[in-house]
């Protein structure tokens, strides 16, 4: 079964077969990337990869259990200038923390 690598980048997308698997660079906005921190932006890829639609209350609790009530809370913060409905699902994790 061959691979696939997928990365971020500022730059085009592009696909490129190497070493019997797939290297795919897809474009994202800095925005999404390289301004937020390692976690936040993984929190941001994944949502994006999962959809608005499949956001359920398992997911948000499997995001509670992974992103500590601080990791959270810097999501929020750093977060204000993703996709809004990203924004609004990693804005609900924050407060449910303030709300608890």
């Amino acid at each position: 079964m061959p691979a696939q690598w997928q990365y971020f980048s500022d730059g085009p997308s592009r696909t490129y077969e190497w070493g019997g698997g797939t290297l795919v660079f897809k474009r994202r906005a800095n925005r999404e990337t390289t301004v937020l921190s390692p976690k936040t932006a993984l929190l941001v890829q994944a949502l994006k990869a999962l959809g608005a639609d499949r956001a359920d209350q398992s997911v948000m609790a499997t995001l509670r259990a992974k992103f500590d009530a601080k990791e959270r809370m810097r999501a929020a913060r750093e977060a204000k200038y993703v996709a809004s409905w990203v924004y609004e699902i990693i804005k609900r994790l924050a407060e449910e923390e303030r709300n608890a």
